[in-house]
């Protein structure tokens, strides 16, 4: 279903950014402390999928992140797909630094379990290995030298509020493997929005634009099916959902061939290291 794969790979590289310079080093306002954010997906105005996003920063060296979500409403009466993303790493003066990501889904009516995970080596190339392995499917492999330097999708989400901390905008250029594709992403700050008050979203008020646009490396099915259920467009609306956060995604637009997906802040919460 082309919902399943574009907005999960949407939500993540609609926050892809470059890694910061030494220069721009910043600890996050909830550096040592726990985030949970959660996030529900519209289309036709109707609910899709509900998301939630949890990070761990509570060791000053490192950090854990997930994303958790399935398909709700009218879709999951038709398909099966639930996901479960983990990233663990370092924090270091260039940004997060991953060691080791993975994703593992429920697809169709069978819920036939799938499972991709990338190993970062000493080279800075991610390692794939999986079920089932890109290399199995209709797609031409990615290169060791086109993956070299590239991140996963969770630590480009830390890298865009890590970044948007430190410079106040985004026009920001990444380099993503997301295990089959390689793209890059290229964003452009949009400007200072104001989001009204909603009964889905829990924020409004003043937020930043910012707007990406993904070009396709490698990795792409033969079929051009990638292309077309993948982002093309995304708008991510950056604000601090409270005092004392950074500018955190308050709303996204994921734009795809098959339309627009509408992604919602509906909740959020804060714990301390303990």
């Amino acid at each position: 279903m082309p919902l399943r794969s574009g907005f999960v790979c949407g939500l993540a590289l609609a926050l892809s950014v470059s890694p910061l310079t030494a220069e721009e080093t910043a600890v996050l306002p909830i550096q040592g402390e726990q985030l949970a954010l959660e996030y529900e997906a519209y289309k036709g105005g109707f609910r899709v999928m509900e998301i939630a996003i949890d990070l761990d920063l509570t060791e000053p060296d490192s950090y854990r992140m997930g994303v958790s979500g399935e398909l709700v409403g009218a879709p999951a009466l038709l398909f099966t797909y639930e996901f479960e993303m983990a990233v663990l790493g370092d924090m270091s003066e260039s940004g997060p630094q991953p060691e080791r990501y993975r994703i593992d889904s429920v697809n169709g009516k069978k819920r036939k379990p799938e499972w991709l995970q990338l190993d970062f080596d000493a080279r800075d190339v991610p390692q794939v290995s999986g079920d089932p392995l890109p290399k199995d499917e209709a797609r031409p492999p990615v290169s060791e030298a086109r993956r070299r330097g590239a991140t996963d999708l969770l630590s480009s989400l830390l890298k865009v509020v890590q970044d948007v901390a430190v410079t106040g905008g985004c026009s920001l250029k990444a380099a993503v493997f997301d295990g089959r594709r390689r793209f890059d992403v290229v964003s452009s700050d949009a400007g200072l929005r104001t989001l009204p008050k909603s009964s889905i979203n829990i924020f409004s008020g003043e937020a930043r634009l910012c707007e990406l646009r993904v070009k396709p490396i490698a990795g792409y099915r033969f079929d051009g099916r990638d292309k077309k259920n993948l982002p093309q467009v995304i708008e991510a609306y950056m604000a601090a959902p409270a005092a004392g956060l950074p500018a955190l995604p308050i709303r996204l637009i994921v734009r795809t061939g098959w339309g627009p997906v509408l992604v919602h802040l509906v909740g959020f919460r804060e714990g301390e290291s303990g």
